[in-house]
């Protein structure tokens, strides 16, 4: 089932360690970073679209994330594994935590380079990998 943009924002509360002694989050106590999560998801997710091969210029452009109850357009995979990074770099500078804003954003930009996307359309406009046989 995809992924919510609650959910994700939930995760990245986690790793900074805002859960309580369960590990629950309370949406009540943790308002500010909900309120600003669908921004925060729409933009990160436009970025790691374009990472995921995602054609802007033949396919529509994905929903606007709005609410915490929209379901993300990125792959569970990516949201579990890239996204939730940058959301904590983004939430621990809204805190000014300078060194968990560091640790998540090496750990975010880390898992973002080593995104590829699953099919590249190469084209040879100018005729240059003729010569090679490609």
């Amino acid at each position: 089932m995809p992924l919510t943009v609650r959910e994700v924002t939930q995760t990245a509360l986690k790793l900074l360690g805002r859960g309580g002694n369960r590990g629950n989050i309370d949406e009540n106590r943790e308002s500010k970073y909900f309120a600003t999560a669908p921004t925060v998801c729409d933009s990160l997710q436009a970025e790691l679209l374009i990472c995921e091969g995602y054609d802007f210029d033949t396919l529509p452009l994905p929903p606007t994330l709005t609410s915490l109850d929209n379901v993300l357009t990125v792959s569970d995979m990516t949201a579990r594994r890239v996204m939730v990074q940058g959301m904590a770099r983004d939430f621990a500078a809204f805190d000014e935590d300078v060194n968990k804003v560091s640790f998540f954003g090496i750990k975010y930009e880390n898992a973002k380079n080593q995104m590829s996307p699953t099919a590249l359309n190469i084209v040879d406009s100018l005729g240059l990998l003729t010569d090679l046989n490609i």
